[in-house]
């Protein structure tokens, strides 16, 4: 809590010394007492005469003062007094009081209010120091002494409200408190309150207290202490953090998340929390978060935890994991920049610490640090990076370090200076990108018949120095070309030249082994190198159709079409004259390809010539309808496919099959905008045979098909076959939330709707969401809701309900392979909201249900209720394999937030 600044004060008594005031009004002694002609004024600085001496009262800046109804000077008494709204404004002092007056005798002022005919006290003393607002009820200050007694004062410091019935002020500015109030609640009579009977405030120190508890509706609690000792200053401080407690099935009786917080400075605070278990298991946690505005911002969190692996307290046998968690995000200025998204750590570690469902949910992490500089003058720019992901199920670990690209951006050549750089030459442009990596990997442990499984070989201290000496590593430069110019004034013609170079340092050299009868890899360390080249052009419209109508609610339909037709041609670098690909016969004289680069990390150069013409026909309709109704006689536009497009390509020096699959993709939006529907279409153009069809071992019917060489539209078969279908159907039944929603499209949201925190993973993508909505100008209060998101309830939103419906229909099939006749169909739909019971209430949920599966998905109801200073959540997972619940009462302010109540049941407890 921030001192009390009773300097509010010396602004008063400062220009009421007898020294100054007198001689700045000129009043005589012999006169008799005086009405002030005018109810406001002005006591300038520099009116004391420059002769006067020097004292610590002396006016420094222009005293105003006013009265709403008359201001009194009694020279006799040498006393002033003002009626009716009275104000003295000092610097940046402020008093306000019904009544005020000043006694050059007894060196006193005094400020009261008034009773009005009601009987209620109004004009009570309000001072405003700094920014700081002070109520009492009547207050009297000598100014020769510096003491003061006040009565009823309230202030408010920060998020807290500090309530005093008397108050005695010494000349050092340290204050005496009786029968003191402190609370986050800013009513008159607050909901609760820490009471205690005195007080001691030293200014921009300490607050020291007597014997304390806490009242709820001012019912005393047993909470309380003999005694306690308060930071006042503005500004961070360390302290205790105390733990929550409860208990769990496996793990015992527990106290959690307790230990101390260290305010290092403005920019750093550090938490360092622990956990311990009443059946042996134990933890300890390093929370750090740091911030220089303007500059950057961020988060290192480091959780260690030891856990028992038996509910047997005799068996001894404890794992122990690990996780890491680092977000940092600088501020877009200057030349270089550096940000960091870190999740890692063992892959028993969630598995081992149930206490976060939404971590349990997800299985893999990824991590990213990157560094990027740009050099002035020139189009060069640096980065480089580490990447990480993990998968907790499967221990499937890879690292790329160092990743470092060095780009050049696009530059035109033949563009000079004074030209018009509409000419097609002008247009030429090159950039070029060069990338170095190295990548670690696991590899697949081996099943008993020797194939791989869907599990890998651990990531630990023992066995990353294999994984090192075996990482994969190269440098890839590109170098595009391109231009554009139009042609017939409607048609954007484009070519485009692509180099690509690949080095290692490092190739293979297969041969067929006499001994083991298998073609097998010999390695030559050396530089080796490999380029290729593909060119193309790309050719594109844009055209318009109309369509009006005499209808009185269709004015006219809109099409606008957009072909696009490209074609690119690629060598064949199979040939052996390119020194990358060469035969080598196994033990039974067949020819088999092999390649130098096999699995190496950027790959090897394409196979196979290939002269493609890729087509795309795009499609937008749109209806312009009149309402009758709207008295303003505006149209309004009605979109029926916001793209309705087929995609395809086509290899002319392809040996069969030249003709890619079909996809036919739609996205509209229906009912006035209210849902949101993706369609897509993948087709087959040609014939399959059936060979054969027959009963599997399990009793299900397979068939046994051949693709053929014929386009299905010269069978009678129409397009094509359909290989799947997708279908997405979205929507907010609540147009206000649909709004805010809309308002807010690049916001990452979790699988229930709600927006995800920045440092997380999206559960539905496995991507990190990065932070670039993070504002540097937050407050840390914003910075809490903001990484928070499911602390914030916005009831000006009084209900919403959001619906996502999702099918999928695929048939995969390879030519010659039996498959099942029956297609594979996935259905799910999920659905989530919330709504306000009341103005204080509301309830939120995420469910859904698995058609394919027939079971619902994971649920969870969450309770909120608004207790004015208090707030009151509720998370429940009712069923499925995260069963839990947990129930937090807290104060909303954070000064308190440590004020609470929770209790919580892990899934691990069913």
């Amino acid at each position: 809590m921030q001192s009390l600044k009773f300097a509010f004060l010396l602004g008063c008594f400062i220009f009421l010394s007898d020294s100054t005031f007198s001689q700045s009004i000129s009043i005589p002694k012999d006169s008799s007492a005086l009405q002030a002609k005018s109810t406001e004024g002005i006591l300038p600085a520099d009116s004391v005469p420059s002769t006067a001496p020097k004292t610590s009262a002396a006016v420094e800046t222009t005293i105003k003062y006013k009265a709403k109804d008359s201001i009194f000077f009694d020279v006799n008494k040498r006393q002033v007094k003002m009626y009716g709204e009275s104000k003295i404004i000092y610097g940046s002092t402020e008093l306000e009081a019904a009544e005020t007056q000043i006694d050059w005798e007894s060196n006193t002022i005094s400020a009261n209010g008034v009773q009005d005919t009601t009987g209620k006290k109004i004009g009570v003393p309000v001072f405003i120091d700094d920014g700081q607002t002070y109520v009492t009820q009547d207050m009297k200050y000598n100014f020769k002494t510096k003491k003061a007694y006040i009565s009823g004062v309230v202030t408010q410091q920060g998020e807290a409200f500090m309530h005093g019935e008397k108050i005695k002020k010494n000349e050092f500015n340290e204050m005496f408190v009786n029968s003191a109030k402190y609370t986050t609640c800013n009513l008159e009579k607050p909901h609760f309150h820490i009471a205690s009977s005195k007080i001691k405030l030293i200014p921009n120190d300490k607050i020291v207290a007597g014997p304390f508890h806490l009242r709820v509706n001012d019912i005393p609690t047993p909470l309380g202490f003999a005694f306690g000792m308060f930071p006042l200053p503005r500004k961070r401080a360390s302290g205790i953090i105390f733990p929550t407690y409860g208990e769990e099935r496996r793990r015992g009786f527990f106290l959690r998340d307790g230990g101390y917080y260290l305010a290092l400075n403005d920019y750093i605070t550090v938490a360092v929390l622990g956990e311990v278990y009443s059946k042996g298991s134990n933890g300890l946690s390093v929370k750090t978060d740091y911030r220089k505005r303007y500059a950057y911002n961020g988060n290192f969190n480091f959780r260690y935890n030891k856990q028992r692996i038996s509910e047997n307290i005799e068996d001894t046998l404890v794992q122990k994991d690990y996780w890491i968690q680092w977000s940092h995000s600088p501020v877009s200025k200057g030349l270089s920049r550096f940000s960091a998204s870190v999740n890692a750590g063992t892959s028993s570690f969630n598995v081992n610490n149930p206490s976060d469902v939404a971590r349990n949910i997800n299985q893999t992490f990824n991590s990213s640090i990157s560094y990027s500089t740009s050099f002035p003058g020139t189009p060069f720019n640096l980065s480089s990076s580490l990447r990480h992901t993990q998968n907790v199920r499967t221990n499937a670990v890879s690292m790329s370090f160092p990743e470092v690209a060095l780009n050049m951006n696009r530059i035109y050549p033949f563009k000079f200076k004074g030209s018009s750089g509409k000419a097609w030459y002008e247009k030429i442009n090159l950039a070029y990108n060069s990338n170095f990596t190295n990548q670690i990997a696991n590899r697949p442990l081996k099943r008993v018949d020797g194939t791989d499984s869907t599990y890998y070989e651990p990531f630990n201290q023992e066995t990353i120095p294999t994984l090192i000496r075996n990482g994969r590593n190269g440098v890839r430069h590109t170098v595009p070309i391109s231009t554009s110019f139009n042609l017939f004034k409607h048609f954007t013609v484009s070519p485009n030249f692509n180099y690509n170079e690949i080095w290692y340092f490092k190739s293979l050299d297969w041969n067929l082994n006499p001994e083991t009868n298998l073609i097998e890899a010999d390695t030559i360390q050396g530089f080796s190198r490999a380029g290729n080249y593909n060119f193309g052009a790309g050719i594109n419209t844009r055209m318009y159709g109309i369509l009006n109508f005499k209808s009185e609610r269709i004015k006219a339909i809109r099409h606008t079409f957009i072909p696009s037709v490209s074609y690119s041609y690629n060598p064949d670098y199979t040939d052996p004259s390119y020194g990358v690909y060469k035969y080598v016969q196994d033990s039974l004289g067949r020819e088999v390809l092999t390649n130098k680069y096999q699995g190496f990390v950027y790959g090897t150069l394409p196979q196979g010539q290939s002269s493609s013409i890729s087509f795309s026909l795009s499609n937008n309709l749109e209806m312009k309808v009149h309402n009758p109704k709207d008295t303003s006689r505006t149209d309004k536009k009605v979109a029926i496919f916001e793209n309705l497009s087929v995609t395809g390509s086509y290899n002319m020096l392809a040996d069969s099959f030249k003709l890619s699959d079909l996809r036919l993709a739609a996205r509209t939006r229906i009912f006035d905008n209210k849902f949101d529907v993706n369609f897509s279409m993948l087709f087959d153009p040609y014939v399959w045979r059936t060979d054969s069809t027959f009963m599997n071992t399990r009793g299900e019917e397979q068939i046994l098909e051949r693709r053929l060489n014929e386009f299905a539209w010269q069978n009678g078969q129409g397009v094509g076959r359909l290989k799947s279908v997708d279908l997405s159907v979205s929507t907010n039944f609540n147009p206000k939330a649909r709004e805010a929603e809309a308002k807010n499209p690049n916001t990452m949201r979790g699988m229930d709707g709600n927006p995800l925190p920045p440092g997380s993973i999206d559960p539905a993508t496995g991507l990190p969401v990065e932070m670039n909505n993070f504002s540097n100008d937050m407050s840390p209060e914003m910075a809490h809701l903001y990484t928070n998101p499911n602390e914030y309830v916005d009831f000006n939103i009084p209900w919403s309900l959001r619906v996502m419906y999702n099918i999928r229909w695929n048939r995969s099939q390879s030519s010659g392979t039996a498959t099942t006749l029956e297609p594979n169909i996935t259905q799910t739909i999920r659905t989530s909201g919330d709504v306000n019971i009341t103005d204080k209430w509301k309830i939120g949920f995420s469910t859904g249900w698995d058609f394919t599966k027939k079971e619902i998905t994971q649920t969870d109801i969450r309770i909120f209720r608004d207790l004015h200073c208090w707030e009151m959540n509720l998370n429940w997972t009712p069923f499925g394999r995260f069963t839990s619940y947990s129930m937090d009462i807290r104060v909303k302010a954070s000064v308190l937030r440590d004020l609470k109540y929770n209790r919580r049941r892990s899934f691990w407890d069913n």
